[in-house]
């Protein structure tokens, strides 16, 4: 396989090519996707709308490699992602869940996983968005101690609308393009 030319600020415009895209589940299943071909333009919002099974996640699944192609590729600013690292590209990729998907711990580690950011980027960003108004409680004397908010499994002590700011926000973070 040739080496992708993607570089640490990739992608740059965020243009997606499927060409003649098919993948399947396993080897010797049916196609689910046959025969791909689209392209999402930068900076260009777009829904993949359908009915049950009819291929809108396995899209998302292609994207990130979970599935590799039976017959054509992916193509994002001109890159083959087929080629790339595979961790670099699941680290320039972000997507953001239908249901949102958090864990017990602080509000810091549901937004921060892997510690890549400090605590004022993270302020920072929630104070803009206007998430600290979500914990202005009386047992929470000071803005950093936001950061430490216990969140319960799978936010059950949170509204849906907050628990999907929280993955937005990890988005944010990420700065990614796509």
């Amino acid at each position: 396989l040739q080496e992708s030319k993607a570089h640490d600020e990739w992608p740059t415009e965020g243009k997606i090519t499927f060409k003649n895209y098919s993948v399947s589940y396993r080897p010797g299943t049916p196609l689910v996707l046959k025969n791909l071909n689209f392209t999402i333009s930068p900076k260009e919002k777009i829904g993949i709308i359908g009915r049950t099974g009819s291929g809108k996640s396995t899209i998302c699944l292609c994207l990130f490699r979970i599935l590799d192609p039976v017959t054509g590729t992916i193509f994002i600013d001109e890159n083959d992602i087929c080629n790339m690292n595979l961790l670099f590209l699941r680290k320039k990729l972000t997507i953001i869940p239908q249901d949102p998907c958090l864990v017990k711990g602080t509000l810091r580690y549901n937004i921060d996983p892997i510690n890549e950011y400090d605590n004022k980027e993270i302020l920072d960003l929630i104070k803009h968005i206007g998430f600290d108004e979500e914990f202005s409680r009386d047992d929470i004397c000071e803005f950093d101690e936001i950061l430490d908010s216990e969140i319960e499994e799978g936010g059950s002590n949170l509204s849906v609308g907050q628990k999907q700011v929280i993955c937005i926000m990890r988005a944010f973070l990420r700065v990614s393009y796509i």
